[in-house]
This record gives structure tokens, sequence and C-alpha cells, in this order.
């Protein structure tokens, strides 16, 4: 049976995509019934789930030659993760929220603590038990601090049950409110939570209001985006001041407004959505902030009004756009904006004081890296936390003083299996592609490693919606590069290495550009003498997808 090919029968079916018609042999296997699959998965039809299970079968055969291997590559990944371990609290007045792995859990107990006392909020592991399926998508605090809300999704649909408890009397308030997302925001009172259902098709589109306590049928439905290309989502502003609803396609995005201060506030339309027209915004003091590419600026910029005159034309610039730079993401504070911004690649973190419009930038030496902002609940603060790693150097979390600048280390990754970045090489350089454009190369591998031509190599990219491969840090990566492997990560158009024009020029009539930013990387990679020679291509191995 170890060569034997599953075979699937042929049932010939004419498929027609605009004005083609094509003849499509396997079209059967295709479940109408794929969302009650989801939820039963035990209804899909049998002959899908038998040839299924004979394709893991013939896999299985196939790679029984590797099982020695595949063992050891186990062992050795398990070896790199910690199996006891625990975030970095976050602050939120005088309580901090962590979650924590004991050894050997496979979930986490999310904790808090105060005033030196730290409690337990939620243990997910006890919460499992019994349960074929668990898995926890969010969970989230009350701003007085009573209350917990969380999804649970029971069954691996990811349609999430979500649930209510108050911390004080210790007992569950609201039960299971169906098919939901991870998404929950409270009302500044306390009194209502709001939250994301979803349709027959898994589409986040309604926004629910409900009122803590009370049976979850009374729910009120506050939002609800008809067209089904858009989804939906729900936050609230760093000020607290405002519930933020989004709903957006992959290249277009609207906003609407509630003023939590007013319990029978309205919802109002922030900026009528435009086709390719894409906004985010968030709420300090007077004013709104918002990160866009209005006016043809591809790479956004931040403009701002008044929160009373929110219309497009009372928005004013404030930080001005650059035409090489892409702003990724900002956040607000009282006495400052963080915007996170990127260069030719790689990420930086802008600060700029509110008060005097004074700007400096947190600098890194090390060639390539990832740089993230991390979220946080206070908004009266001088304090940002932001997470760095680069793919010799393990992820570290730091708390970042914007006023005295102070940079202070908070966590850094464990290896416990051991880990020396200093055994490391990390470069990164450009190859010029067919048409003279620059792709961005990461390349790394071990320092005492031969660079004679003889070692294989594995070249990584992707280049497609707009999605951006970092510069990272990932433990899987060295089972490889311990043994005498080459890494490297191609940063091809079709992702947003370099801004929105190298997402655009790497899509639709220009999509042959990401395929052949790939292959100009691998021939400049054998022919580069520091890595590989050309006579040793059949040794590289190409990795991605598009």
């Amino acid at each position: 049976m170890k060569n034997t090919i599953p075979k699937l029968r042929k049932e010939t079916k004419v498929i027609k995509i605009h004005s083609d018609e094509l003849n499509d042999d396997y079209a059967w296997i295709k479940q109408n019934n794929w969302q009650e699959v989801l939820q039963k998965p035990q209804v899909l039809n049998s002959e899908v789930l038998n040839y299924l299970n004979e394709e893991n079968k013939f896999t299985d055969s196939q790679l029984e030659d590797q099982k020695t291997l595949k063992q050891t590559i186990f062992k050795e990944l398990k070896g790199r993760i910690k199996d006891k371990d625990s975030s970095v609290p976050i602050k939120d007045g005088n309580f901090s929220y962590f979650i924590e792995y004991a050894e050997g859990s496979e979930y986490p107990c999310y904790k808090r603590s105060n005033l030196g006392k730290t409690d337990v909020i939620f243990y997910a592991q006890k919460r499992s038990i019994g349960q074929k399926f668990f898995n926890i998508a969010s969970i989230s605090h009350s701003h007085d601090h009573r209350y917990i809300a969380y999804n649970i999704d029971k069954n691996g649909s990811e349609n999430y049950l979500l649930s209510v408890e108050d911390l004080v009397e210790e007992k569950i308030i609201t039960k299971d409110i169906p098919n939901t997302t991870g998404e929950i925001v409270w009302d500044t009172n306390n009194q209502f939570i709001y939250y994301i259902g979803l349709d027959n098709n898994q589409r986040p589109n309604k926004i629910f209001q409900h009122k803590i306590g009370e049976n979850y049928k009374k729910d009120i439905l506050i939002f609800e985006e008809k067209d089904s290309a858009f989804f939906c989502s729900v936050s609230i502003s760093q000020s607290k001041k405002y519930l933020l609803i989004r709903t957006a396609d992959h290249q277009t995005s609207e906003y609407y407004t509630k003023d939590l201060s007013q319990i029978n506030a309205p919802i109002k339309l922030f900026s009528k959505r435009v086709e390719k027209e894409e906004y985010e915004i968030d709420h300090r003091k007077s004013h709104f902030y918002i990160l866009t590419n209005y006016n043809e600026c591809k790479n956004f910029k931040i403009m701002a009004c008044e929160e009373s005159h929110f219309s497009k034309k009372n928005w004013k610039d404030f930080i001005l756009y650059k035409k090489n730079i892409l702003i990724l993401d900002f956040l607000i504070l009282k006495k400052w904006i963080i915007y996170l911004q990127r260069f030719d690649g790689l990420n930086q973190i802008v600060i700029r004081n509110l008060d005097n419009d004074k700007e400096h930038t947190i600098h890194f030496d090390e060639k390539a890296y990832e740089l993230d902002l991390s979220d946080q609940y206070e908004f009266d603060t001088d304090w940002i936390r932001f997470s760095f790693s680069s793919p010799i150097t393990p992820k570290s979390i730091f708390d970042y003083n914007c006023k005295t600048k102070e940079r202070v280390l908070k966590k850094t990754q464990e290896i416990p299996s051991g880990f020396d970045s200093n055994l490391y090489t990390c470069e990164r350089f450009f190859c010029k592609s067919h048409d003279g454009a620059e792709v961005p190369i990461t390349v790394f591998y071990k320092k005492d490693l031969k660079l004679d031509g003889s070692n294989p190599l594995l070249l990584y990219g992707y280049g497609s919606y707009g999605i951006t491969i970092p510069d990272s840090f990932s433990t899987s990566r060295f089972s490889l590069i311990d043994r005498g492997f080459v890494y490297a990560i191609a940063h091809i158009r079709g992702g947003r290495e370099k801004g929105q024009e190298w997402y655009e020029e790497g899509k639709l009539l220009k999509k042959k550009n990401t395929f052949l930013d790939f292959i100009a990387c691998a021939e400049m990679l054998c022919k580069k003498n520091t890595l590989l020679r050309k006579k040793l291509l059949p040794k590289v191995v190409l990795q991605g997808g598009c």
C-alpha cells in the first residue's frame, strides 16, 4: 500500500467563470453544507471524509523512513518552547493584567495583581476539562475591574460563545451568547458590552449592545453591514470616550462612532466609504486623528479634525505625507502621538510631543529586524510598550518613556534548550530585479559556516495581498540552520515591505513581478560567492506563496 496513491472519482461538471466555460472533474467535492459541517464535523460527506483519511495514510507511508528525523526535530522544536511562562503585565490603573502558563498546561491562566495581591480571574485549563475542543478567543475586563467577558469555541467552528462573569460575586451573569467573534468592548459605565455577530457565511457583520445580566435575546442590534464584501470590527478609542465601529473590505474602509459618555447617544457616520480609500481613527481631547490614504497619499498620512466637525472638508494635515515612507499604525495618548512607519523595508517608531510638536525616533542597530507597537490600556501616561526581534535575536519586550527616552527591558524570549545569538550572522542587501527594482533580501546562517558553495539554501518568499514577511525571530528555522542551511527571505513585490506601490506592482496584470523578483533573488544568491556558487543551483530550496 505504500506506493498506492489515493484516487478520487471523477464527475465532470461545467463551471461558468465570467464568459468562460470550464470542465471540472472534481467540483462535486465542494460541500454545499459547509456551514453545517463547521458546527457538526460528523455530517461531512462520508466519501469526502474517507478520501481525506486515505490521503493522510498515504502521506504517512511516504514519510515512514523520516520517522526518526521527525521525532528528533519535534524534540528540538519543543525544547525551544518554554513550558512554564507568563506575559509581561499590562497596567490599567491600580491593576496589572497578565497571562500565565503552568508547566504541562495546554491553556493559559488569566491573572491580575493589585497592591501586591495576585488573583486568578479565568483558569482556561480548568474550564477545558471534559471538552473535546476548547479555544478561548479573548477575555476583556470592565473599566471598574468588577466583570470579565470572554469568548469560547467548544467545537472548532470559530463561532464563539460569549459569557460575562461577576468577579466579586464569583458567578456567571450572562452565559453563552452564540455566534460571536473575539471582539468585546465595555461601556464606560460598565453596564453594557458591545460585540460582533456572525452571519451564516461566518462574516462578522452585526454589532450588538448587551446589557449585563439580561437575557441576550433582548440584545439591541445597533449596526449591520449589508454589503457582503465588507467585514465589521469594533473597538474603543484610547481616550475611552468613543465606541468605534469599522467596516471594511481589503481596500476600502468606513467608520461609525458612538459617544460612550451618553447612554443614548446615536451611531454617527464618520466619513462615507469611497472605493480604494482607507482610514483609521482615534480620539484625543476635542479632536479625532485620522490615518488615511485620502487624496492619493498611497503610503498614508495622519490628519486631524474637531470631534464636532468630522466631515472630510474639515480634515487638516497633521503628519505630512512622505512618498517613500509608509505609515503603518499610530497610537494616541494624552500628551503624545506615536506612529509606526516603514522605510526601505524596516519599521521605525516615531514619537511626537503634542504640546510642542517635537519629534524623535527610537533607533536600533541591527541590519534586519521586526518592530511593533503593543496595545495598552492607559491614556494619560508617558510610557509605551513595543516588541523587538530579529532573525537571530529572540523577541524582547520594552517599556519606553516618551519624555525621558528611558528604555526598560521587561522580558526577553527564553529558549530552554539554549540559544546564543553570537553564534549566528544576519545580513541584508538588495537584489536588482528584471526591471531594475531593488528587492530587499535578508540572509542568516551560522557564523562558523564555511561559505564555499557546499551548503544548501532555503529561499522563502510570499508576495501577495500586501502581506509583509517580517524579519522576526522564529525558533523553528534553527533546526535547518544548525544543520548547515543558509536561510534567506526575499521581500518580493506583492507585499508592502517598501510601501503601497510595492504591493500594487505585484498584483493583477503586474503579478508576474512577484515571480520574477523571486527568480532574480534566487539567481543572485547562487551567483554571490559568499553564499552559493552557481554550479550548486539544485541545492537551493524554494518555498513561498502568491
